[in-house]
C-alpha cells in the first residue's frame, strides 16, 4: 500500500507485425479488462487493513505514440527512453486502474505494445 512507488510495476512489450486496426485493438483490451475482475480492481485501506474493491467499470486508455518518422537510432532510444517513464510511473492502489497500456508505431506496420500492471493484480 505504498502509493507513486514503482517496485511492483511489472513491464511488458509485445511486437505487432503487420497492419493494425487501432481501434479494434483498443477494443479488444477494453473487453479483457471487463472480462477480469483482477483488471478493474482497486485497494484502498481500512483502519490499516487493505481491501479490494472490484470497479464495476474501467475504461481502457490507450497512449499512442508514433516515432515512424525518427531514424532507427533515436527511435530505440525513445523507445527505450518510454518504456522505462512507463515502467517508472507508480500506480494509486485506491483509484486505478492498475495497468496500463501504450501503442508505439515504429514503422508504418510495426508497432509496439508496451503494458506495465502492477504485480498485486497478477497473482
Amino acid at each position: 500500500m505504498e502509493p507513486g512507488t514503482p517496485a511492483y510495476n511489472l513491464p511488458r512489450a509485445i511486437r505487432i507485425a503487420g497492419r493494425l486496426n487501432t481501434v479494434a485493438l483498443a477494443q479488444a483490451l477494453q473487453q479483457i479488462i471487463d472480462r477480469h475482475e483482477s483488471l478493474r480492481t482497486t485497494f484502498i485501506s481500512e483502519e490499516g487493513e487493505p481491501r479490494q474493491v472490484i470497479q464495476l467499470e474501467v475504461r481502457l486508455e490507450l497512449a499512442e505514440t508514433d516515432l515512424a518518422d525518427l531514424s532507427e537510432q533515436e527511435r530505440t532510444n525513445e523507445v527505450l527512453r518510454l518504456i522505462r517513464e512507463d515502467a517508472a510511473k507508480g500506480f494509486d492502489l485506491s483509484t486505478g486502474p492498475l495497468i496500463r497500456f501504450r501503442l508505439i508505431r515504429l514503422e508504418p506496420e510495426v508497432h509496439l505494445l508496451v503494458l506495465v500492471v502492477h504485480h498485486i493484480i497478477t497473482d
